[in-house]
């Protein structure tokens, strides 16, 4: 064969091969991954969703008289993340045993017992129940004195109550619960304070909240007499508790003349208001 024929023979050889390396009737290559999907991608997986709360401290938890602390709050995802949660709420089912701010998380052990804490974000609820333990001293304290007390009379049948403390110069004292009686008044429940006040020092128990009262209570109608009665339970630098027991009068007032954001709302004022 010439050389001719030769080069001839190879161009059509070469040409037969770049035909069948571009034939599209000839079928991809099965993906590795198995995928049915377009273009041989794989699914999206779905986003992980929250699933519970983890609450610290939890249930379980032993706390002492008189002391303070602030629940930390965490989504527990699907794939086992954790998340903090975003302006979780608080609810104490027992106030007179725990007080908790319903914004910050701020819990003040007010009275020896048992207290379930309702916590809620991100969509989902959680129950902790913190156990309060008795004093440390079962002494009878006298650490704290009771300067004045009255209740500022403003609207028709709204009171918000002015009590100023002060501590024995020998040892700091918290305030657990402050209880008042309004002749004429419902029930007024207990409001736990949690509100420290140093040894030899004085305070004002009720605030000015951005421009309102930090605690303050009415009925549907005015008192029936001028003679409301305060009862302070504390516990002192020692562990040793007591109570003091005041009488008052009533006086019309309206709401506080400063606006500072929560600057001066007292010892009891443990952040924003819920």
């Amino acid at each position: 064969m010439g050389s001719q024929s030769i080069r001839h023979a190879l161009l059509l050889a070469m040409a037969a091969s770049a035909a069948c390396s571009t034939d599209n009737s000839v079928a991809p290559a099965t993906q590795s991954n198995g995928s049915s999907s377009p273009g041989g991608s794989s699914p999206a997986s779905a986003p992980p969703r929250i699933v519970s709360l983890d609450v610290t401290p939890g249930t379980g938890v032993a706390v002492d008289l008189g002391s303070t602390f602030t629940f930390r709050v965490f989504a527990v995802r699907s794939d086992s993340g954790r998340v903090p949660v975003q302006e979780p709420s608080f609810t104490s089912l027992a106030p007179g045993v725990l007080a908790v701010n319903g914004v910050t998380g701020i819990a003040s052990a007010v009275g020896a017992g048992n207290a379930a804490v309702a916590v809620r974000g991100s969509g989902v609820e959680a129950i902790v129940v913190v156990t309060v333990l008795e004093p440390q001293s079962l002494g009878a304290s006298a650490a704290l004195t009771v300067n004045s007390f009255s209740l500022i009379q403003y609207g028709p049948s709204t009171y918000a109550p002015q009590v100023n403390v002060s501590a024995s110069p020998s040892t700091s004292v918290t305030v657990l619960n402050l209880q008042f009686w309004v002749s004429g008044l419902p029930n007024i429940p207990p409001i736990g304070c949690g509100g420290k006040i140093l040894a030899g020092a004085s305070s004002d128990l009720n605030g000015e909240v951005y421009g309102d009262w930090t605690f303050s209570f009415g009925g549907s109608a005015p008192a029936a007499s001028n003679d409301p009665v305060v009862v302070v339970t504390f516990i002192d630098g020692t562990g040793a508790t007591g109570s003091v027991t005041a009488h008052g009068k009533i006086a019309a007032g309206g709401f506080p003349t400063s606006y500072t954001g929560g600057q001066n709302g007292g010892p009891c004022f443990h952040g924003r208001v819920p």
